[in-house]
């Protein structure tokens, strides 16, 4: 009996000190924290997105051990939402804020949401042998893009964020280049804007090449991410025996009356015949000291220099072979030199062209004289669709629009 008794008690003994310690240990957990108040919360102040981009902010709580958890909010739901953790998804173009607290600490974000740059669709509406022309359809008229082009090799396996950045900082470092020179250009003034034809010119015939065009924001410089490519191929140029006979024609003696004064100016008239009147070709010239010293004599640098200059300031009038530009067509005709200057040198200049130069350059030199037989004035041609050619204002290719970039279409 005796060992019983002390047996129980033993164990009774031992459930006594675990229950005393249990009661101990649920104290314990029960122990009030004391809470931290923050005392201050930042996200970024500024934000420009686009529609259905998303943004994930992040909030810097101070201090870090602050009680409590970040609440988002936006003040325009219809223009972009936030989730819970702070999430924000771009709904549709416009303004709002976004707000994060914690307790009594709050910061705000401007929010702006952009529409995406436009997505363009583009279909070749004529190619040749050193051109083309390409429609470009915007999704948006009022959105700025670029439209250029590249062989395939020089594209080789360029993602569509690599090549938009590229052309995009290109462009940037131009505009940078002419700020130093004391010229505010700016990007939009680079791009294209709204339905419309574009040229690309200097081609090489018998070539592949990829058209290629995307949206690009000017505000915030930033390109689209989508990019319509689009294949095509230069057309081979046939060559042709077409000869030229190019001739003086005429002198108009010009009488100009600036309050008692009297002066006279001449244009001079020339005439070239080729041997097809069926075949198109371009009929121009300047003076001889202008090919001697610009184009080392070299009248089909000349022609080619001419070509882009068109090509780039006239591209909306169809560029150098455009109807409303007149330089590119076949048929006797004749071309005039307004206000020739006594005892100079002018070169004359023909070559068969079709989409490209097919004949070498035919040249024709006159040195002006004043007609002092002429006892009275000689009307002006009027009504005629010569080619008026300003005889100084033809530069080299490098010196003309510098503004655009190598595969750039204009």
């Amino acid at each position: 009996m005796k060992k019983i008794v002390f047996f129980s008690l033993a164990v009774l003994g031992i459930a006594v000190a675990m229950t005393s310690c249990k009661d101990k240990e649920e104290v314990k957990e029960n122990e009030v924290i004391p809470e931290v108040a923050a005392k201050s919360i930042e996200i970024a102040k500024e934000l420009t997105i686009y529609v259905d981009s998303t943004y994930q902010f992040k909030a810097v709580v101070d201090p870090e051990n602050a009680t409590g958890k970040v609440n988002w909010k936006v003040s325009d739901t219809l223009v972009a939402k936030i989730d819970a953790n702070g999430l924000l998804k771009a709904v549709k173009k416009g303004a709002t804020i976004v707000t994060a607290n914690v307790g009594n600490a709050i910061a705000a974000c401007n929010v702006t949401v952009r529409n995406n740059p436009v997505t363009l669709e583009l279909s070749m509406v004529d190619i040749i042998q050193r051109k083309c022309t390409v429609s470009v359809k915007p999704s948006n008229e009022e959105g700025y893009y670029y439209c250029g082009y590249a062989t395939p090799a020089e594209l080789g396996s360029m993602s569509d964020e690599k090549l938009t950045t590229t052309v995009v900082n290109n462009m940037k470092a131009v505009l940078a280049q002419y700020a130093q020179m004391g010229y505010n250009y700016t990007l939009d003034q680079m791009l294209q804007k709204g339905k419309k034809n574009l040229i690309a010119s200097g081609l090489t015939a018998n070539t592949e090449y990829v058209m290629f065009a995307f949206g690009v924001d000017v505000e915030t410089e930033t390109p689209g991410k989508i990019v319509t490519r689009l294949p095509f191929k230069t057309k081979e140029v046939v060559p042709s025996s077409m000869t030229f006979t190019i001739e003086f024609d005429s002198i108009a003696k010009i009488r100009k009356i600036s309050g008692k004064d009297t002066t006279y100016t001449y244009n001079g008239y020339f005439k070239c015949k080729p041997s097809n009147e069926n075949e198109k070709y371009v009929f121009t010239g300047t003076k001889s000291i202008v090919l001697d010293t610009a184009y080392d004599n070299n009248a089909m640098s000349y022609l080619t220099a001419m070509e882009a200059y068109y090509d780039q300031n006239y591209s909306s009038y169809g560029g150098f072979e455009g109807e409303q530009v007149g330089l590119v067509r076949p048929g006797t005709r004749d071309v005039y030199f307004r206000t020739m200057e006594h005892n100079v040198k002018y070169t004359l200049i023909a070559a068969g062209y079709d989409g490209g130069f097919t004949t070498k350059a035919t040249t024709f030199e006159y040195t002006f004289q004043h007609p002092d037989s002429v006892k009275k004035d000689m009307p002006a041609r009027m009504n005629h669709n010569s080619t008026v050619v300003p005889a100084t204002e033809i530069v080299p290719v490098e010196n003309m629009h510098l503004l655009f970039l190598k595969g750039m279409c204009h």
